[in-house]
C-alpha cells in the first residue's frame, strides 16, 4: 500500500512542458539496492525505502535546452564542471541546497540561479525545470542591458522569488511566462523557438530578473528608453547578416 501511495504521488507530478510528449522514465536497479547512480558527474542517491523513479522531458530552443524533471525523494551531488551553472525553477515541491555549511530553501514558483552548482541537494516528490546557463553569456547580457553591472556582485547563489499576485517585482513569474510561450510556440513548430531567438530572450529576462532583485531596474529602463528613440530597423538586418555569415 505504501509503495502504491508513493507511485501515485510521483505519477501526479505534472510537467510544465506540454509540447514534447510524456516523460521519458528511468529506473535504476542500483538505486533499488540503496547504492548511488552517477550520470555525467551528478550523483543520485534515493531517500527512504520506496522505489526510485525519475522522468525527463527536453525542449530545445536553439542552444537553450529546457529540461523538465520529476523525481521521487532523492539526494544529489554535483561533481562536474559541465553542470556548474544552473537555473532551477520548481513547479511542484521544492528543494534544499547545502554547500559550505550554508543551506537555502527554494519553493515552487521561485527561481534559483546557482553559478557554482556543487554541494548537496535534497528533494522530496517534486517536478522542476532545469536550464544550463553559460555564465559568460549571462554576464555579457547583463552588461549589455545595464552598463557597469557585474554578475559577480550577486554572489554564487541567487533566489528570485515568485511575485504571486503582486504587479511589481514579479521576479520568477516573468521567466515562467517566457517558458510557457516557448512551449506554446514549440507546439506550433519545433523550429520556431530558435528561429525567433527565444533562447537569447531567456538570458535577457534572467538578467533583468537579477537586476530587479538588486533594485537596479531603473538603469535598464533609462538606458533602453533612450535607445528606443534611436533604434533603426537596419541594425536588425546587419545583425542577421553577421550571424548568417559568421562562419563564412
Amino acid at each position: 500500500m505504501g509503495n502504491q501511495s508513493l507511485d501515485a504521488s510521483y505519477d501526479s507530478l505534472a510537467s510544465p512542458l506540454k509540447s514534447v510528449g510524456s516523460f521519458t522514465e528511468s529506473t535504476q536497479e542500483a538505486l533499488l539496492r540503496g547504492e548511488s547512480e552517477v550520470i555525467g558527474g551528478m550523483i543520485f542517491k534515493r531517500i527512504g525505502r520506496g522505489e526510485y523513479r525519475r522522468g525527463l522531458q527536453i525542449l530545445r530552443a536553439g542552444d537553450l535546452a529546457l529540461i523538465a524533471g520529476r523525481t521521487t525523494p532523492v539526494e544529489s551531488t554535483n561533481t562536474s564542471e559541465d553542470f556548474r551553472c544552473m537555473v532551477t525553477m520548481p513547479v511542484i515541491g521544492g528543494f534544499q541546497k547545502s554547500i559550505d555549511g550554508q543551506t537555502c530553501e527554494v519553493i515552487a514558483g521561485d527561481l534559483h540561479l546557482d553559478l557554482c552548482n556543487f554541494g548537496k541537494t535534497t528533494r522530496n516528490h517534486s517536478c522542476s525545470l532545469f536550464v544550463g546557463v553559460d555564465e559568460q553569456r549571462l554576464a555579457s547580457t547583463m552588461r549589455t542591458m545595464a552598463r557597469g553591472e557585474s554578475l559577480e556582485a550577486f554572489g554564487k547563489s541567487v533566489i528570485v522569488k515568485g511575485g504571486g499576485h503582486s504587479p511589481r517585482r514579479s521576479g520568477a513569474n516573468k521567466l515562467w511566462h517566457l517558458v510557457n510561450f516557448i512551449d506554446s510556440i514549440h507546439g506550433e513548430d519545433p523550429c520556431l523557438p530558435a528561429a525567433m531567438g527565444l533562447g537569447e530572450q531567456f538570458y535577457r529576462l534572467l538578467a533583468f530578473s537579477l537586476l530587479e532583485v538588486a533594485d537596479r531596474v531603473g538603469v535598464v529602463r533609462d538606458r533602453w528608453a533612450s535607445k528606443a528613440l534611436n533604434w533603426k530597423s537596419g541594425l536588425d538586418d546587419l545583425v542577421d547578416y553577421i550571424r548568417i555569415n559568421a562562419h563564412a
